[in-house]
């Protein structure tokens, strides 16, 4: 049992704060039923036992609100301290992921100005190559894509069409090569075909008929090239 002493400085009507020996602070809250046992102010009972029972009971439930100061101040400093660490995270975090941002945009705009400008360089480093090797690589057609696959069509080469438009064949190429398979194609078929004669239609393929005259003559007719276009004139 512990002998404890009023701090009368930190009491107050509503609560009381001892100490003992060891400087232990223990806290009491004063019910009625405390002040009623400790200053006497009930109504006297003339059943001494019965009085002798409530100031028990009192006693007892009076206490039952006394807890030690350091152990109340213990887990409210470490709800606070709790609190605190949470927040210093979050704010070590929102720094972290502010800096973090901040370092990649730093870094990240450089870059993209770096490579911009690297292209940049290579496109006029390239269009000024082209133009020392060949003014005419750049050079503007004369003729729109569709003029150029229509005379292509009608039998026009592509040295022909590059000529008219001042440019190198490799400018016609990409607008002549569907044209080119175009005309490739009716060939073949042409090949394949049998010719009709005032009798109807011929026994012999067209090639067929072309390598026995050929033979005639002393000719192969395999060394032969065919070729077909599209008459413009009418």
């Amino acid at each position: 049992m512990k002998e404890l002493f009023l701090i009368s400085a930190e009491s107050t009507k509503e609560s009381l704060v001892l100490r003992t020996e060891d400087d232990e602070q223990y806290f009491l809250v004063v019910t009625d039923d405390l002040r009623t046992a400790l200053v006497g102010e009930s109504t006297p009972s003339t059943d001494g036992t019965e009085a002798n029972q409530e100031t028990a009971d009192a006693t007892s439930s009076a206490i039952s609100y006394l807890a030690p100061l350091h152990l109340a101040a213990s887990a409210r400093a470490g709800t606070d301290k709790e609190a605190d660490s949470d927040t210093d995270n979050a704010k070590d975090d929102t720094d972290a992921t502010t800096q973090s941002d901040s370092k990649k945009s730093a870094t990240s705009s450089p870059i993209t100005a770096v490579y911009s400008s690297s292209m940049n360089r290579a496109a006029t480093a390239r269009d000024a190559k082209l133009s020392k090797l060949d003014p005419r690589l750049s050079a503007p057609l004369k003729m729109t894509p569709r003029e150029i696959q229509s005379r292509i069509r009608g039998g026009a080469s592509v040295a022909e069409i590059a000529a008219a438009n001042d440019v190198p064949e490799s400018r016609i190429e990409s607008y002549a090569h569907p044209v080119l398979l175009e005309r490739s194609q009716k060939a073949e078929m042409a090949k394949r075909a049998h010719p009709v004669r005032d009798d109807g239609p011929a026994r012999l393929t067209l090639w067929e008929i072309l390598d026995t005259v050929f033979t005639a003559r002393g000719l192969d007719v395999r060394n032969s090239t065919w070729d077909s276009y599209r008459d413009t004139t009418g």
